[in-house]
C-alpha cells in the first residue's frame, strides 16, 4: 500500500512538472504571424507615392518603411525634393499609410495608398490609387469620395504647387457663377478686393481648397486653420485667396467664402 502511495505521489510530481514546463514554453514561444516583408513595403509605397505626386513636380528622395499602426496597414515616411531646383527649400518630408488587399505582398496590385501628408498637410488621394484596377471608373461618381462634415466634396488632386488660377481671359467656367450645393449669394461675380490686406482662415482643417469657384472644379488639397490668406477676388460666395506655400512661393486656391473667416489674431 505504501509503495502505491509513493508511485502515485511520484506520478503527479512529474505530471506537474511536465506541465509547468509546457505552459512555461507558452508563455515565452512567440510564433511570428505572417505578414510583408520591409523590402515589399518600401516597393509598393513608393509605387503609390511615385503615382501620388506625378503631376505635383515631386520626387522621392529618401523612404523608409515605419510602424505597423493597424491591420493589414503599414506606414512609410520620407522626404520629397523637386529635380532641377537649387533652392533647399524645396524638399518637403512625407508620411503615408497603405493597406494590404490580399495576401500577395510583392505584388504591386495588392496595395492601396490608404494617406498621405506632405510637409504636414494632409493630401486628398487620387481614387485611381485607392480603388482596385478592375473598378475604376473615369466618370465623376466614381472619382468622388467622402469628405468630413462642412467640407465640400472632393474629386481627384493636384498638388498647389503646380497650380494655375483661371482667369477671365483663359478659363470661360469661372464665369458660370456654380455655387456649392444649397448656397446662395447676392455678391456680384468676380468682384475684385485686391486692396484688402487682410488675413483669412478656414474654420476648420478639412476645408477643401479647389482650381476653380465651385464644387465642379478640382479639390487640390486640405488647408489647414493655421495658413493664413489673403483674399484677392469673390465669385458667386466663392473667394480666390492667395497664401505662402512650403517653398515659399505665393500660390491661389478657391475657397467657398462659408468655410473662412476673419483672423481676428492676424496683424
Amino acid at each position: 500500500m505504501r509503495r502505491l502511495i509513493v508511485t502515485v505521489i511520484f506520478l503527479l510530481l512529474i505530471g506537474s512538472i511536465a506541465a509547468g514546463y509546457y505552459y512555461y514554453l507558452g508563455l515565452t514561444v512567440t510564433v511570428e504571424a505572417p505578414g510583408p516583408k520591409l523590402s515589399e513595403i518600401e516597393a509598393a509605397g513608393r509605387h503609390l507615392v511615385s503615382k501620388q505626386i506625378s503631376n505635383q513636380g515631386y520626387k522621392i528622395a529618401l523612404s523608409v518603411p515605419g510602424s505597423h499602426p493597424d491591420a493589414d496597414v503599414f506606414a512609410l515616411r520620407g522626404t520629397l525634393f523637386m529635380p532641377n531646383k537649387n533652392s533647399n527649400n524645396d524638399g518637403a518630408p512625407f508620411f503615408a499609410t497603405l493597406t494590404a488587399a490580399c495576401q500577395a505582398w510583392s505584388e504591386l496590385a495588392c496595395w492601396r495608398l490608404k494617406s498621405i501628408f506632405i510637409a504636414g498637410v494632409e493630401q486628398s488621394v487620387i481614387e485611381s490609387i485607392t480603388a482596385p484596377p478592375s473598378s475604376i471608373k473615369q466618370t465623376d461618381d466614381n472619382s468622388r469620395r467622402k469628405s468630413a462634415p462642412g467640407a465640400a466634396p472632393e474629386t481627384n488632386v493636384k498638388q498647389a504647387s503646380k497650380l494655375t488660377i483661371p482667369t477671365d481671359k483663359t478659363d470661360e467656367k469661372s464665369k458660370t457663377g456654380l455655387t456649392a450645393p444649397q448656397q446662395k449669394s447676392t455678391a456680384p461675380i468676380n468682384t475684385a478686393v485686391n486692396s484688402d490686406q487682410r488675413k483669412w482662415q478656414t474654420i476648420h482643417n478639412r476645408v477643401n481648397a479647389r482650381s476653380g469657384p465651385g464644387t465642379n472644379h478640382t479639390a487640390y488639397f486640405k488647408m489647414p486653420s493655421s495658413v493664413a490668406l489673403r483674399l484677392l477676388k469673390v465669385d458667386q460666395n466663392w473667394g480666390m485667396f492667395e497664401y505662402s506655400a512650403v517653398n515659399g512661393k505665393a500660390h491661389q486656391v478657391w475657397i467657398s467664402m462659408s468655410l473662412v473667416k476673419l483672423d481676428t489674431k492676424a496683424k
